[in-house]
C-alpha cells in the first residue's frame, strides 16, 4: 500500500462513518415527518371533524329544546320553519359523517364507528321529528318523545367520545413510538460518531506507525551514510514511497563505494604526478630563466637598430618635405607664368577692343558734328524765317498781331537751338580730341603689353624644366623614405617580436613558477583528499 494511500485510510474511514451516520439521520428524520404528518392530517384532523359534529348535533339539540319552550306562543308557520331547520342541520351532520367514513385515509375502526354515528343521527333525527310533531298536540306527549330523543343523542354524544378518545389514544402510542424512534436514532448517531472517532483515531494511529517505523529506519540508514559508514546493508520491507526511498539509498550506497574507490585510486595518481610534474617544473624554470636573460640582451641591440634607422628615415622624411616643397614651388611658378601670360593676352584683346572703340567713338562724333551742323543751319533758317515772319505780320497790322508774337517765339526758339548747337559743337570736338589721345595711348599700351607677354613666356621654358627635375627628385627621395620606412617597421616589427618572445619566456616563466606551485598544492590536496575518503568505511 501506497503511502498516500495509507494517509487517506483513516479520514475515508471517517467519511464512510459519517455517510452512514448522515443516511440513519435522514430516515429517523423521514420516520419522525411521518409520524408528525400523521397526527396532523389524521388523527388530529379526524378529531377535529368529530369535534365538529359534536358542536353540530349539539346546537341541532339545543335548538330542538329551544323550540318546545318556546311552543306556545309561536305560530304553526315558525314552528315548521325551525323544524325544518333542525332537520337541515341534522341532515347536513349526517352527510358529514357519510363524508367521513368515504375518506381512504381512516381505519376500519373509526368507520365503523362513524356506522354508528350515522344510525344514531337516522333514530335522533326520526325521534326529534317525531316529538316536534307530538308536541304540537300535546306538550306531555312532546316531552316524552324528546326523551327518546335525549337518550338517542347521549348515544351519539358517547359514541362520538369514544371515537375522539380512542383517536387521542391512537395519537398517544404513535407520539410515543415517534419518540422512541427518536431515541433509538439518537443512540445510533452517537454510537456511530463514537465507532467513527474510535476507529479513525486506531487506523490513523496504524497507519501512522506503518508510515512513521519505515520512515525512521530510512532516516537512520541516511544519517550513517552521511557519517561515512557504507558497511550496513539496506533491504526494503515494503514496496511504497519508503521502500522506494531505501532502495534508492541502497543504491546510492553502492555508487558511493564504487565512487570512492575510484576516487582513493585518482587520488594515489594525482599524488604521484603531481610530485613528477613539481620536479619537471624546477628544470624548465631555470630553462626558461635563461632564455629570458639571452632575450633582454637582443632586445637592446636591436632597439639600438631601430633607433638608428628611425633617425634615418626622420631625415629622409625631411628631404622629401624640402623636395616636396621646391616642387610645389616650381609647379606654382609656372602655373603663375602661364596665368599671367594668360592675363596679358586678355589684356592686349582688352586693349584692342578698347582702340577700337576709341576710333568708333570718333567717327561717330564726326557724324553727330555733321548732324549739329545741320541742326545749326535749320535753326539759322528757322530765326530767318521767324524775321521774315515779324515782318510780314507788322505790315499786316492788327490782325497779324498773333502771328507775330508765335514769329517771335519761333525766333527765340531758333537762337536757344543755334547755342544749344554750338554748344554740342564744342563738346562734340572735345570728345574727339579725347578719343583721339585715348586712343594714341591705348596703341602706345598694346605695344608694352605685347612686349611684357614675350618677357613672360620667355620664363615657361625654364619653370618647366625646374619643375620636372624637382618632381624626379621628389620621386627619388620618395622612395629612399619608403625604403627607410619599411627598414624602420622591420626593426620595429624585430624588436617587437623580440620583446614579446621575452614577455612569452617571463610568462611561461611565471606559468612554471605557478604550475610548481599548482603542482605542490595539488599534491597537498591529493594527500588532504586521501584523508577525507579514507573516513568512509565500505
Amino acid at each position: 500500500m501506497r503511502i498516500i494511500h495509507r494517509m487517506l485510510a483513516a479520514p475515508l474511514l471517517c467519511a464512510l462513518l459519517m455517510l452512514l451516520l448522515g443516511a440513519s439521520s435522514v430516515i429517523s428524520i423521514n420516520a419522525m415527518g411521518a409520524a408528525l404528518r400523521e397526527l396532523f392530517e389524521q388523527r388530529f384532523n379526524y378529531v377535529l371533524l368529530l369535534k365538529g359534529l359534536e358542536n353540530g348535533l349539539l346546537q341541532a339539540h339545543a335548538e330542538a329544546y329551544s323550540l318546545f319552550t318556546a311552543l306556545d306562543g309561536l305560530a304553526s308557520e315558525k314552528v315548521a320553519a325551525r323544524t325544518a331547520a333542525i332537520d337541515a342541520a341534522i341532515v347536513r351532520t349526517d352527510s358529514q359523517v357519510q363524508a367521513i367514513r368515504a375518506a381512504n385515509d381512516i381505519g376500519e375502526a373509526e368507520r365503523a364507528v362513524l356506522g354508528e354515528v350515522a344510525s344514531g343521527l337516522a333514530r335522533y333525527r326520526k325521534a326529534v321529528s317525531t316529538a316536534l310533531d307530538m308536541a304540537t298536540v300535546d306538550p306531555n306527549m312532546g316531552r316524552s318523545g324528546m326523551q327518546t330523543a335525549d337518550d338517542v343523542f347521549r348515544e351519539i354524544v358517547r359514541a362520538m367520545s369514544q371515537a375522539i378518545e380512542s383517536q387521542t389514544d391512537a395519537a398517544r402510542e404513535r407520539y410515543e413510538s415517534a419518540e422512541a424512534d427518536a431515541r433509538q436514532a439518537l443512540l445510533m448517531t452517537a454510537a456511530i460518531l463514537v465507532a467513527s472517532l474510535l476507529l479513525s483515531i486506531v487506523t490513523s494511529f496504524f497507519m501512522a506507525r506503518r508510515i512513521a517505523i519505515p520512515m525512521a529506519d530510512a532516516v537512520r540508514v541516511a544519517g550513517r551514510v552521511a557519517d561515512g559508514d557504507l558497511t550496513e546493508r539496506i533491504a526494503p520491507q515494503s514496496a511504497d514511497e519508503v521502500g522506494q526511498l531505501l532502495m534508492a539509498l541502497a543504491r546510492m550506497q553502492e555508487g558511493l563505494r564504487i565512487v570512492i574507490g575510484e576516487v582513493q585510486a585518482s587520488v594515489r595518481n594525482v599524488e604521484e604526478a603531481a610530485h613528477t610534474m613539481s620536479g619537471v617544473a624546477s628544470g624548465v624554470a631555470e630553462t626558461v630563466s635563461q632564455q629570458s636573460t639571452s632575450l633582454a640582451g637582443i632586445s637592446q641591440m636591436v632597439s639600438g637598430l631601430t633607433e638608428s634607422v628611425w633617425s634615418a628615415a626622420e631625415r629622409t622624411e625631411a628631404v622629401v618635405q624640402v623636395a616636396h616643397e621646391t616642387s610645389q614651388t616650381a609647379t606654382c611658378g609656372r602655373d603663375l607664368v602661364l596665368h599671367a601670360a594668360e592675363e596679358v593676352r586678355h589684356i592686349v584683346s582688352t586693349v584692342d577692343g578698347t582702340a577700337n572703340s576709341m576710333t568708333a567713338l570718333v567717327s561717330s562724333a564726326e557724324e553727330i558734328s555733321g548732324f549739329a551742323n545741320v541742326i545749326h543751319e535749320i535753326a539759322d533758317q528757322t530765326n530767318l524765317l521767324a524775321l521774315n515772319a515779324a515782318i510780314e505780320a507788322a505790315r499786316a497790322g492788327e490782325g497779324g498781331r498773333g502771328f507775330a508774337v508765335v514769329a517771335d517765339e519761333v525766333r527765340k526758339l531758333a537762337e536757344k537751338t543755334a547755342t544749344a548747337t554750338s554748344q554740342i559743337q564744342r563738346m562734340i570736338e572735345q570728345v574727339q580730341r579725347q578719343a583721339r589721345e585715348a586712343a594714341g595711348e591705348m596703341g602706345v599700351a598694346r605695344q608694352q603689353v605685347e612686349s611684357g607677354v614675350s618677357e613672360v613666356e620667355s620664363l615657361r621654358d625654364p619653370l618647366r624644366q625646374l619643375d620636372e627635375g624637382a618632381h624626379r627628385s621628389l620621386e627619388n627621395l620618395r622612395e629612399l623614405s619608403e625604403v627607410a620606412r619599411q627598414q624602420t617597421s622591420a626593426s620595429t616589427e624585430i624588436a617587437q617580436r623580440v620583446e614579446q618572445i621575452s614577455q612569452s619566456s617571463a610568462v611561461s616563466s611565471s606559468a612554471v613558477e605557478r604550475g610548481r606551485e599548482a603542482a605542490g598544492e595539488l599534491e597537498h590536496l591529493a594527500r588532504g583528499l586521501t584523508e577525507t575518503v579514507a573516513r568512509f568505511r565500505c
